[in-house]
């Protein structure tokens, strides 16, 4: 989707279409969805993303990044911004490799199997970074990892770990107000 998205994007599709306004034959909802589309970012761009940042000033705590799928293409610059934030308050930052989808659409689609697969890769992904936070910007991704514990409920092996998994997600806002963060004004 996002591919498309980008092709449509840079192409010179969308200016096409908004300059010729074929997009008012579109229901109102569709156009308006379409003039706030965010910029997708060129493939380029998304496999040069680092996997670790260091903290700006005094290491303060060490936490794992949750990208996203949508978040991490649709809304790079906010998954961008989360990280320089996380980085002024004092934390490292690693974004592991190997985390894959949250497993929230196979979930709800009732593939309950799939979603349980793609959740122990993910608790697997983030034990091994040995954390004190997991942070997330996608809200539907965060609303489903920190269910993890309940998808498991039924295979002890893997129950505790998603609970455990579980008690590392915090919001940012936690995170920031934890570390007593404050944004430093220049004169």
């Amino acid at each position: 989707m996002t591919s498309l998205l980008g092709f449509y994007q840079r192409s010179g599709l969308q200016y096409v279409a908004r300059k010729t306004g074929v997009l008012n034959m579109l229901p109102d909802n569709l156009a308006t969805m379409e003039r706030v589309l965010p910029k997708v970012p060129k493939k380029s761009e998304m496999k040069n993303r680092p996997t670790e940042l260091p903290a700006i000033g005094t290491p303060l705590k060490k936490v794992a990044f949750f990208s996203g799928c949508l978040m991490d293409t649709m809304f790079l610059e906010t998954n961008k911004a989360t990280l320089k934030l996380l980085q002024l308050a004092g934390c490292e930052i690693v974004i592991p490799k190997s985390q894959a989808c949250c497993g929230a659409l196979h979930g709800h689609s009732g593939e309950k199997a799939g979603a349980k697969q793609l959740a122990k890769r993910n608790i697997e992904a983030f034990e091994a970074e040995e954390v004190d936070y997991i942070i997330t910007n996608a809200g539907g991704c965060g609303a489903f990892l920190i269910d993890y514990d309940h998808l498991l409920q039924d295979e002890p092996e893997w129950h505790d770990r998603a609970t455990a998994f579980k008690n590392k997600l915090k919001d940012i806002s936690q995170i920031l107000v934890d570390l007593r963060f404050q944004e430093k004004s220049s004169p």
